[in-house]
């Protein structure tokens, strides 16, 4: 019998691994590393690291990014100075930014992100771009 109550609670120990705690909401900030693993409320955000790709005028690096819902896989990857990428999962349109380029809707640091609803995004911007600057 105990041996059944042994399993019963590893079972619920490893099916739940993301506690409620770890899943931040939209359009909130979160800092990512190497193969770390970002929650959101219906996405998980994976940093693959950085690809060189050589071009004619040098090497550039980009950022890349896989973003997954339960049954879709989304790779995005950021070039130099772009710091914001939309992106469409089967549940929604999202955007992706991250930090170290130039500010959009928040003050990021280069290893931060966020993950935003489309919506709130044009409206995080929007706010951001018409308010008052200090002199």
């Amino acid at each position: 019998m105990q041996v059944i109550q042994i399993v019963g609670l590893l079972w619920v120990v490893l099916a739940a691994p993301v506690w409620a705690d770890d899943v931040r909401p939209y359009g909130t900030p979160a800092r990512y590393a190497l193969r770390s693993v970002v929650y959101y409320p219906d996405l998980r955000v994976v940093y693959r690291g950085e690809r060189i790709i050589t071009e004619p005028t040098g090497a550039v690096v980009h950022r890349d990014f896989d973003i997954s819902t339960d049954c879709t896989v989304i790779s995005v990857s950021l070039a130099p100075g772009q710091d914001a990428a939309e992106f469409d999962a089967a549940i929604g349109t999202y955007v992706l930014e991250v930090g170290g380029t130039r500010e959009r809707t928040a003050a990021l640091k280069p290893d931060e992100l966020i993950v935003w609803e489309k919506p709130a995004f044009s409206r995080a911007l929007a706010a951001r771009t018409t308010a008052p600057t200090r002199p």
